[in-house]
């Protein structure tokens, strides 16, 4: 059996594979999305939920959750 197998299955099933890889799971993404779209800034919910900033951040941006981006202000501020 492959390992992409493998994955689908776990998916499926609704399997959790321990392991420090995968904590990053453990995250409600609705939840995260919602206290991004409040306002609250990553520096805030990783220390609420003890997940580094730069995961944070990550997950902000592969799931394209709303917040200010890393150039947001440079850009804006270059028009004044």
């Amino acid at each position: 059996m492959n390992e992409e197998a493998i994955k689908v299955l776990v998916r499926e099933y609704g399997m959790s594979r321990e392991g420090k890889a995968t904590r990053w799971r453990q995250i409600d993404l609705d939840w995260l999305r919602d206290q991004r779209a409040a306002g609250r800034t990553c520096r805030e919910l990783a220390e609420e939920t003890g997940f580094s900033l730069g995961m944070i951040s990550y997950l902000g941006r592969r799931h394209d959750l709303p917040g200010r981006r890393a150039g947001a202000n440079r850009a804006d501020s270059s028009r004044s």
